[in-house]
């Protein structure tokens, strides 16, 4: 599985683009909203859940899978306080079926974990949809226009936002949005000295790496790839 990082073909996000509009037709965002006074899916997640405990050498770790490829027992198996469910790759092969969010639900039901919803997103609409199918967290695209109004609305809805950043500027406004989780998906040993000391910090564990002492410096949270 290739590494969390999104530059999406126009097809990909015309996909995206098309299958939002039909979610929007067939269920307004007030409708949506309303919604969440039955949901019994509250988020969970804090920014606790993430740091790096005091005097702990090794960072922790999030499993991660494609929503194409979700095999419940791996998940189970993986020794990780939580599992990041990513949803691109599905608007690359066609649109979506309606009931194709539901793997958050069954996760929910499923597993302990925290989970953390990577799509692409592009408006409000899809965080409200995020909380109603059980995610705790959602990762946020810096290169996002609306990533202020975003990352604001997500805190709102109890959700724990996570921007990846890949380069000085995404991490400026990243650092402007106020979020307080970065996960830096590209030029790593360039950024993390630019990054306050008070931001939790994800990554990519290098598959020829091991998970130890030396890796981890700077990091809090690994993504693993399943």
């Amino acid at each position: 599985m290739c590494k969390k990082i999104n530059f999406f073909t126009r097809d990909t996000l015309k996909n995206a683009q098309k299958a939002l509009k039909l979610r929007e037709k067939f269920l307004s965002f007030d409708e949506l909203g309303r919604s969440l006074s039955y949901n019994p899916y509250s988020p969970r997640a804090s920014h606790i859940d993430f740091a790096r405990s005091t005097g702990t050498e090794i960072a922790n770790k999030v499993a991660v899978i494609s929503a194409l490829q979700s095999d419940l027992n791996k998940i189970d198996g993986f020794d990780s306080k939580a599992v990041l469910v990513d949803f691109a790759p599905i608007y690359g092969e066609k649109l979506p079926p309606q009931d194709f969010f539901d793997i958050l639900a069954q996760l929910r039901r499923y597993t302990q974990k925290l989970i953390i919803h990577s799509d692409i997103f592009l408006r409000p609409y899809q965080l409200l949809e995020s909380v109603v199918y059980g995610s705790d967290c959602v990762l946020l695209d810096s290169s996002m226009k609306n990533l202020s109004e975003m990352h604001g609305f997500a805190l709102r809805l109890g959700l724990l936002p996570i921007v990846q950043i890949t380069n000085a500027s995404e991490l400026r406004r990243a650092i402007f949005a106020k979020a307080q989780l970065l996960y830096i998906a590209q030029n790593f040993s360039t950024l993390l000295p630019m990054v306050p000391n008070s931001k939790i910090i994800l990554s990519d564990l290098d598959p020829k790496k091991n998970l130890d002492k030396k890796n981890s410096y700077g990091v809090d949270v690994f993504l693993i790839y399943l």
